[in-house]
């Protein structure tokens, strides 16, 4: 029962509400099957070999295998008590208990994250959180402590909503895709980048690493079977193995440095990353990419890996954000979640957060404020109007026609607000409308107005 699962799989059967509920049953019948099982070695024990009268063949054997099955028995039941965040691991089974004690929030597009309903509709900017299991918060038991939590904090009054689009296991064109999908043209997006981004592609190209010959594939593969479902097996595996440096990892990371270093590769995973960066443009977003360094060896990713995207990210002027200067002298326990999970721990949570405030310019100033820093002059770069675009009618999933058309415009823009749902006289969208300081604001007032009314909503 419950074998196999871990936070990854969890968060798949998520998304059906009546599959979690089977788990849950499932991992109660478990106890509950545990607890009897318990009570019976342990009644069985006492009158057949304490109580029992007759001579026993081999007392001493039989004792000593009964009391190892009781304890057995009695410490899978309490390991399944023990939340254990434990990173990656694909058979973590204490990540599974984390999940459900402390991953409740979910909205719902199934994201760690509050609900969307109503939050899409206001008119303040939108930013997008969009990133993989660093953005999601893993170990993290308190939504709040993450990063994107922070900075809506220190950012939300001041005009800005925040959604967090963290998902575990998640690449550079899985990202994409579930940033095209979420149904909002968001204002800002924070792409968070980890080195194991490039691993799909690299895998669709080398397909000689994807497994290695086993000598003893069933020992192997009954060993795996075991690991997924013994709570206290898979418990002893997975803190045992923090002692010792896993020739998996090592092996893996020699395998990620050759990705980074092939061209054929990086160039296909920069096409996943361009088709980001046009999503961007075209929908006029500002774009910022977050780094995240290997939280125990942060020099490895910055010297052996980041280079090549950043390079690229310069060439088409997309601003980056690293905190490897941040946290490189810190201790790793000072780093690191726990000593069975990588991820970045609640004050690395806390140095991203003020990294982005200073770094994201729409944020600069309010982090100015907040950190206690000398404002500067702010002057007056061009003049411009706005003109809202009003609905007339009452709909739901409202279409815009006339977009391209305003657009052909110089020193033109369209914010579109997002609302889900039309009624007569809600405003729907902005056009606006600037020019060089000195310009005629009546003329440009105009403009702006004509335009609107080429935008129309059905």
């Amino acid at each position: 029962m419950v074998a196999g699962i871990n936070r990854y799989s969890i968060q798949k059967l998520i998304g059906e509400e009546y599959i979690i509920k089977l788990f849950l049953i499932l991992y109660f019948v478990r106890i509950v099957f545990l607890l009897h099982a318990f009570y019976c070695a342990t009644k069985w024990m006492y009158f057949s070999l304490v109580k029992n009268e007759k001579s026993v063949k081999h007392p001493g054997i039989k004792l000593t295998l009964h009391s190892l099955l009781i304890f057995f028995l009695f410490a899978e039941s309490a390991c399944m008590f023990i939340p254990q965040s434990q990173g990656n691991t694909q058979f973590g089974l204490g990540d599974a208990v984390w999940t459900i004690f402390y991953a409740k929030l979910r909205n719902e597009k199934k994201y760690r994250d509050e609900n969307i309903e109503g939050r899409l509709s206001n008119e303040k900017k939108k930013v997008f959180f969009l990133g993989d299991s660093f953005t999601y918060g893993n170990g993290i038991k308190n939504p709040e402590d993450r990063f994107s939590n922070i900075v809506s904090e220190k950012v939300s009054v001041k005009g800005y909503e925040i959604f967090n689009l963290g998902k575990g296991n998640s690449d550079t064109r899985n990202e994409f895709i579930r940033l095209a999908q979420f149904g909002c043209r968001p204002d800002i997006v924070v792409l968070q980048y980890y080195y194991n981004d490039i691993d799909g592609v690299r895998l669709e190209h080398d397909k000689t690493v994807a497994k290695k010959k086993i000598s003893n594939k069933i020992a192997f593969k009954t060993g795996i079977f075991v690991l997924k479902t013994s709570f206290f097996l898979n418990f002893v595996a997975v803190n045992l193995a923090k002692f010792a440096t896993s020739f998996q990892s090592v092996d893996f990371k020699k395998q990620i440095v050759l990705a980074y270093h092939n061209a054929a590769i990086v160039q296909e995973h920069l096409a996943d990353l361009q088709h980001i960066i046009d999503y961007c443009k075209s929908n006029r977003t500002k774009l910022y990419v977050l780094f995240i360094p290997d939280m125990r060896e942060p020099s490895f990713t910055e010297k052996e890996c980041y280079p090549p995207i950043e390079q690229y990210l310069d060439k088409n002027n997309i601003s980056s954000i690293n905190i490897y200067n941040e946290i490189k002298n810190l201790t790793i326990e000072e780093r690191v979640v726990s000593s069975t999970d990588a991820h970045a721990n609640e004050l690395v949570q806390k140095i991203i957060a003020k990294k982005i405030l200073q770094n994201v310019k729409e944020f600069e100033l309010h982090a100015r404020t907040n950190l206690g820093l000398p404002i500067p002059e702010i002057t007056l770069e061009r003049v411009g109007a706005s003109a809202v675009v009003l609905s007339n009618s009452e709909g739901k999933t409202p279409t815009y026609n006339g977009i391209e058309e305003v657009l052909k415009n110089s020193l033109t823009d369209v914010r579109i607000f997002g609302k889900p749902t039309t009624r007569p006289y809600r405003r729907m969208a902005l056009v606006l409308s600037y020019d060089k300081v000195g310009a005629d604001v009546q003329k440009i007032k105009d403009r702006a107005i004509s335009l609107a009314k080429k935008i129309t909503i059905h």
